[in-house]
Order: C-alpha cells, then structure tokens, then sequence
C-alpha cells in the first residue's frame, strides 16, 4: 500500500525534524539497523526522495513519521515544561 504524504504534511514533518532532517532521519535509520538490500545505509538523498514521493518505500516513510511522533513530542513536552516554570 502506498503511503502518500502532503505537500503541507511534508513540511510540517520537515521544520518539526529540523534543520538537517535527512541527516537526522539518515541517524535514526542507523540506530534502527535500517538498510538497503546490500545492507548500506539509504542515502540522504534517497531519503529526501522517500519523503517527496519520487521514491517509494514504506518501511523507511514509516521511520520517518516515527521520528517525525518523537520530535513532536519532544517539542510539545518542552512547551508545557517552559510554560509550567515561566508561568504568570
């Protein structure tokens, strides 16, 4: 089943990653031992692809929107941990 991803999705995932986010995606892939059919890391260039739709692969857009959950977390805990010790 292929896994298609808006323009507007595509950003949101992009500035929540951050700057570097094929390289961030690139680590996670790492860490998770996920590879290509040789057994090499997917290039961030492949990576880049995956998330604009030229390429498809589901397992890796499924990483990506995995890494793509932690950071949103990430992000909204560290907006309630500032707001609960800046609190007026």
């Amino acid at each position: 089943m292929k896994i298609c991803i808006s323009a507007e999705n595509r950003q949101l995932i992009k500035k929540t990653i951050g700057v570097g986010y094929a390289k961030k995606i690139f680590d996670y892939l790492i860490q998770k031992n996920i590879t290509n059919s040789k057994g090499k890391p997917f290039s961030e260039s492949h990576i880049r692809n995956i998330l604009t739709g030229a390429v498809e692969n589901d397992v890796i857009l499924k990483k990506i929107l995995e890494l793509y959950e932690i950071r949103l977390k990430e992000r909204l805990d560290l907006k309630k941990q500032r707001e609960r010790l800046f609190k007026k």
